[in-house]
């Protein structure tokens, strides 16, 4: 599995010194490795700057050991899997980086669980790895979520709850999530029955070219 480990430098510039000063190794440890930042910091002693130094140095190594989680290579890798059918190495590639909150891989494991490739089909895991990307803002994962609470699989049905992730994923600017919603205004599914709302959304999904949403709008 690819890491990549980078700094971000400090500037020194940016950093006030004083006469009674001392050199800094600003350094953080990061899965059993020391990643130094070369970060020669004059700090006056007593100095009100100086302690904001101290809090750069601590910001930066918080920074390094950031590094050592989830990267974009790791998860292009298990794309790359995923699109060759290879799901065994997809699911190497992607399960630790949901496990540590990366949102893509979540929602990736969710529709891998959800459509049986690569694991025993299972409705309830994946709306337990939708969840967790969709607490994170990921529209995709919010509108799955909502699709799962409005059909009962994977979750007990609730309307009420189907709408409030659409509604999530339709003000991010989901096209299908704003059909949905329209349609939960049309029914009154979890929403007080608004035949106004429900043009008001299906307009914004037909106006990205949806055209499910298109559809719905000329019904309407």
């Amino acid at each position: 599995m690819l890491t990549d480990e980078a700094v971000a430098p400090v500037d020194p510039r940016r950093l006030s010194a004083g006469r009674r000063s001392r050199d800094i190794d600003c350094g953080a440890t990061t899965n059993g490795t020391i990643a130094k930042i070369n970060c020669p910091i004059r700090v006056r002693q007593g100095n009100l700057r100086g302690r904001q130094a101290v809090r750069l140095i601590i910001i930066a190594a918080l920074f390094v050991i950031g590094l050592s989680g989830p990267t974009w290579a790791d998860f292009q890798d298990g794309l790359d899997a995923l699109e060759a059918g290879d799901f065994a190495t997809a699911l190497d590639e992607l399960r630790p980086l949901a496990k540590k909150g990366h949102a893509r891989a979540q929602h990736e494991l969710g529709i891998l669980y959800a459509t049986g490739k690569g694991v025993p089909r299972s409705y309830s895991k994946a709306a337990s790895w939708f969840r967790e990307a969709a607490e994170q803002g990921h529209a995709s994962s919010q509108k799955f979520l909502g699709d799962i609470y409005r059909r009962g699989r994977g979750a007990k049905k609730n309307f009420k709850t189907a709408a409030k992730w659409y509604r999530q994923a339709a003000d991010q600017g989901h096209a299908l999530a704003q059909k949905n919603l329209g349609d939960m205004y049309r029914k009154g599914f979890g929403v007080p029955k608004d035949k106004k709302k429900a043009l008001k959304w299906y307009r914004a999904s037909a106006e990205q070219g949806e055209p499910w949403g298109q559809l719905s709008l000329g019904r309407l």
